[in-house]
């Protein structure tokens, strides 16, 4: 069976109507990452096998990189023009849009969480020791804070300068370019991926049993969003209370509606790696642990 068959089977196998399949990708090697710019749509992937593959909108390979030895995880300016990835455990790398490595900088610790801000100037580092350090995309040290914990989850926001982050237990923080905390949200659930929109007026945080925690930009819960299962993967449009795509640790995928509703639900053929929603949350590409990446187009509003 060709993999686009296998790709409808499992699409069609779900509730609620169906998306589209704009395009499928094969990488080389089961995935590291899948990180979707919101300008143009371009993806970024990395594979276990070394390989990095830049996507045009229409899945179409732009650039490719082998040999990337100890690739380990990757971060992606909303712009498409640069990332920025880690090495083995404690190296960071800053990656040109041709995928070639500008420079690579040895941590004193590991690396925990990585963030490109959206035009691609500055990549913020978060360690195991608590240490947060943003860097520009010429190697210059910005600054360095300490997190009240080590972050899990990093974002930068779009419309101003602010780092949105997440640790073990359920902290939820945010912090200025200087290391100045602006937001600081205990909800005692640990948290298996964060989403946050680009103003970061909202925020959605992927609580395993708990469900999908959703929260104002004061960090205020909205709601929290139950699918059955064991959400830990969010994804979130670009603002505003819109739809949400979560994948479980049961191998489901779903996209939910703004009020929190099941709009569409189907088994995963294997487990999932990365979750992304374009700006408006009407595509939403999906990276699969044995490699493949789809692009799903839906045709409700959400």
């Amino acid at each position: 069976m060709s993999e686009s068959s296998a790709d409808s089977r499992w699409l069609s196998a779900g509730q609620g109507m169906p998306p589209a399949m704009l395009w499928g990708f094969s990488a080389d090697a089961p995935l590291i990452a899948v990180r979707v710019a919101r300008e143009g749509g371009r993806t970024l992937v990395a594979d276990q096998g070394g390989g990095l593959s830049m996507l045009d909108a229409a899945g179409r390979v732009e650039h490719l990189q082998r040999g990337l030895k100890d690739l380990s995880s990757l971060a992606f300016a909303d712009s498409g023009t640069a990332a920025a990835a880690a090495f083995g455990a404690d190296v960071l790398g800053w990656v040109e849009p041709d995928l070639r490595v500008k420079w690579r900088l040895p941590m004193p610790a590991s690396i925990t969480a990585l963030a490109v801000d959206p035009h691609g100037r500055h990549v913020a580092v978060a360690l195991s020791n608590g240490d947060v350090t943003v860097y520009t995309n010429r190697r210059k040290r910005l600054s360095r804070f300490t997190a009240l914990r080590p972050l899990d989850h990093l974002h930068f926001l779009a419309t101003r300068p602010l780092l949105v982050g997440a640790a073990d237990r359920g902290l939820i923080a945010s912090y200025d370019l200087r290391g100045r905390q602006q937001l600081d949200v205990k909800t005692w659930a640990n948290c298996g991926d964060l989403a946050v929109t680009g103003d970061g007026t909202r925020m959605a945080a992927a609580a395993f049993n708990l469900g999908v925690q959703r929260f104002d930009g004061s960090g205020r819960v909205k709601d929290t969003l139950s699918t059955g299962d064991s959400p830990a993967k969010v994804a979130m449009a670009f603002r505003g209370w819109g739809p949400l795509a979560v994948a479980t640790l049961e191998q489901q995928l779903f996209r939910l509606t703004a009020a929190g509703e099941v709009d569409w639900a189907a088994p995963a053929p294997a487990a999932i790696t990365d979750l992304a929603l374009d700006a408006a949350g009407k595509l939403m590409t999906v990276g699969f642990e044995t490699g493949r990446v789809v692009r799903l187009e839906f045709f409700t509003e959400g």
